[in-house]
């Protein structure tokens, strides 16, 4: 792909021109495999270089084998410094001891503006500081720590009480007296998670730093959402950023929202690479358009891809494939790459970090993304701190009153929170904008008025039909006149009959012309009335 990109084929090495063969060898991710594995490359193979799977543990074993056959290793997956054995590997990702560093500053510059708000008191008190404002917010901050088994998780989390210690915010206290760090197993059930869960809520944690992967992570979040364990911020490690984690929020996943992560790579980070010529966003729309997914790749991807620049750079800048040379290379290396700046620690050989970047998963009708919200310099969006409340996310959710449990299903993001006349409050309650009330906002009393006016206009419309009616009827009456029959005994009376339109009268005469006239001219000199309509039998 970097190849595809800058035109270049091959590696200009002295003055001739290399292609380049990567060679796959299966390491089914064991320390068993991995051994074998990268014996095989290096002396079954002959490979001139090797580029490390994932995970520090599994790192720490090739690595060995690397520098017993004397061959460079780049290392995209490992940021213990246990995981780099020799002067000839590499790591391309921060060192563990920094991933929770600015994510800790992140959550403490956010309580610090807080505290600079004024007072709101609109807020209740038992809210705490972090949503009334007015001062207080940073030293109520108590922080836990959840960790998985592992050397990463382990390396990660072991320097954060001295991170809060530095930043003034208190780490809860374990049951000797240090500081509270639980520990979980890889892919811990709920009863593991809930009985760590109730421990920090013991000790009035709102803050958890979690050292994990994601599959604990999620039950993590799943978990703190049903025991209703409302927190001000909680930061993974390896989860916050991952093409599967942004998939299960943007398909409704809600208890993912809001979390924090570090990651060394977002696809928003600015710059363009020497050697490659991409930016972060042309890389991130050439690998998604790679595996055929509309999901920004994570840094996992980013850094192996960095793993090949680098060591590419550093062939060229060599003009040689001896090992010497490209490890000096790689260990004076200043490169500034869509990665960032690609340089190493020349006593580790891991990559010089800043402390990374902090993101923050946030969901939209349409999507799920995470943005960048520390450091400053670098941030596109605002951090949501203190989280919202639970109760405020059901009530936005799924409608007030809504009740902490395992069974919330995925929420629908085009409903409206309060009927679209409201919002929910810290409470979990709508409160109503304007004139309109009721538990979902949903009535206001220029709807009963209207209401009442629609009844009124109905009442009147009935009132007005019956008398139509009545007016019709009538009419219709008038035109039904007595049947006047004229025979040999005169003027007599019959049933009614309806006349057809514009005829006032009948008559039936049941006798022949010549008698009828004679019955007529009887009429007339009696002075009766002349039918108009004159019909005879």
């Amino acid at each position: 792909m970097n190849g595809d990109h800058r035109n270049y084929s091959g590696l200009v090495v002295g003055r001739k021109r290399y292609a380049v063969r990567l060679e796959w060898v299966e390491d089914e991710s064991s320390k068993a495999g991995v051994a074998s594995a990268t014996q095989h490359a290096t002396q079954d193979l002959d490979a001139d270089f090797i580029v490390g799977g994932y995970s520090s543990g599994l790192t720490e074993i090739s690595s060995a084998q690397a520098d017993a056959d004397f061959k460079v290793m780049v290392a995209p997956g490992a940021c213990s410094p246990s995981a780099i054995v020799g002067n000839n590997t590499f790591g391309l990702l921060p060192p563990c001891g920094s991933y929770h560093v600015n994510p800790i500053l992140a959550i403490v510059q956010a309580a610090e503006a807080v505290d600079a708000r004024p007072l709101d008191s609109a807020v209740l008190p038992s809210f705490g500081p972090c949503f009334t404002g007015g001062g207080g917010c940073k030293s109520s901050l108590k922080v836990g720590v959840i960790r998985s088994e592992g050397v990463f998780p382990a390396a990660t989390s072991a320097p954060v009480p001295g991170i809060c210690a530095e930043q003034g915010i208190e780490v809860a206290e374990g049951v000797e007296g240090g500081p509270l760090l639980v520990t979980i197993p890889r892919r811990a059930t709920t009863a593991d998670v809930d009985m760590a869960l109730d421990s920090l809520r013991a000790k009035e944690v709102n803050v958890i730093v979690a050292s994990t992967y994601m599959d604990e992570a999620v039950t993590i979040l799943n978990r703190t959402a049903a025991l209703d364990y409302s927190l001000f911020a909680i930061t993974f490690t390896a989860t916050v950023g991952l093409p599967d984690y942004q998939l299960m929020v943007e398909n409704g996943w809600w208890q993912g929202e809001f979390a924090l992560g570090s990651v060394p790579w977002h696809h928003d980070l600015p710059g363009t690479g020497e050697f490659t010529g991409m930016t972060s966003a042309e890389f991130s729309s050439e690998f998604a358009a790679l595996v055929d997914s509309h999901v920004y790749p994570s840094y996992h991807a980013a850094a192996a891809a960095a793993a090949l620049v680098a060591l590419f750079e550093a062939i060229e800048r060599a003009g040689s494939l001896n090992t010497s040379a490209v490890a000096a290379e790689l260990r004076s290396m200043q490169l500034q790459e869509f990665y960032g700046n690609i340089s190493f620690d020349r006593e580790s050989n891991q990559l010089i970090s800043n402390g990374g970047l902090v993101i923050q998963e946030i969901a939209t009708e349409a999507t799920a993304e995470d943005v960048i919200v520390f450091p400053d310099a670098l941030a596109n969006h605002s951090m949501t701190f203190p989280m919202p409340p639970l109760a405020q996310r059901r009530c936005v959710l799924f409608g007030p009153d809504s009740t902490a449990g395992d069974d919330i299903p995925a929420v629908d993001r085009l409903s409206r929170q309060c009927s679209g006349n409201g919002m929910c409050t810290l409470e979990g309650y709508c409160e109503c904008y304007g004139d309109f009330e009721g538990r979902l906002c949903d009535q206001s009393p220029s709807d009963e008025l209207s209401t009442a006016t629609l009844a009124a206009i109905a009442s009147v419309a009935v009132v007005l039909a019956a008398a139509i009616c009545i007016a019709v009827y009538m009419r219709r009456r008038q035109r039904k006149k007595r049947l006047v029959v004229v025979d040999k005994n005169g003027w007599t009376s019959c049933p009614e009959l309806t006349a057809a339109k514009g005829i006032t009268f009948h008559a039936f005469l049941s006798h022949k012309w010549p008698s009828g006239a004679a019955s007529i001219s009887s009429a007339r000199l009696r002075r009766a009335p002349v039918p108009k309509s004159f019909v005879s039998s």
